[in-house]
């Protein structure tokens, strides 16, 4: 079963992140994911940023 991904999950995980909240490894996939497909890249990569990874 495939947990699924939404507009609020990402937008909540970047909040999360740039506020320097810990990220589950789930929650740092998909914000990757989002990096790559430029769906709110910049803010994603911020995010991760936080939590020590590019």
């Amino acid at each position: 079963m495939f947990d699924t991904w939404t507009d609020a999950d990402r937008d909540k995980a970047i909040s999360k992140g740039k506020a320097g909240g810990k990220l589950s490894s789930w929650e740092q996939g998909k914000l990757k994911e989002a990096v790559r497909v430029d769906n709110r890249g910049a803010d994603a990569a911020d995010a991760l940023k936080k939590q020590g990874r590019r």
